[in-house]
């Protein structure tokens, strides 16, 4: 496991990851106090959290990274490599899904979060349209 910079920071290409599978799924929550996390179970003894910049009624949430690994032991940073495996592990086990279907998706999984940033690395104007709202014509 890689340990990821403990200062936060913001990952688009894995919030579209989380996105989806907040979307898709229903076994998260959101705490019900400050700071807001978004917990997904584990297993019983696991789980990862996730601080939220931004819960969205139209689904664009905002997380600020590293995401957090919480065991009985502590807690501990993650990055996302270790957390989409973790998560894919838990829907192979929950779905009995194939190993070989779970390794392919795991691949494509982390092939479009290093696609997706790579497309926001060549913006030039990436950071200026995500400091304010912007209209129709400027987005």
């Amino acid at each position: 496991m890689t340990l990821p910079s403990e200062k936060p920071a913001t990952d688009v290409a894995a919030q579209c990851f989380l996105n989806a599978l907040i979307r898709e799924t229903t076994d998260w929550k959101l705490t019900e106090y400050p700071p807001d996390e978004l917990l997904i179970p584990l297993d019983e003894q696991k789980s990862l959290h996730f601080r939220v910049a931004y819960f969205s009624p139209t689904q664009h949430h905002r997380f600020a990274f590293p995401a957090r690994l919480v065991t009985a032991s502590g807690s501990y940073p993650v990055d996302f490599t270790t957390l989409s495996r973790l998560i894919i592990d838990k829907l192979r086990h929950q779905l009995f899904l194939p190993v070989p279907l779970c390794e392919t998706f795991h691949q494509r999984v982390l092939e479009s979060h290093v696609h997706t940033q790579q497309a926001i690395d060549a913006r030039h104007d990436w950071a200026a349209l995500r400091e304010k709202a912007l209209n129709f014509g400027e987005a």
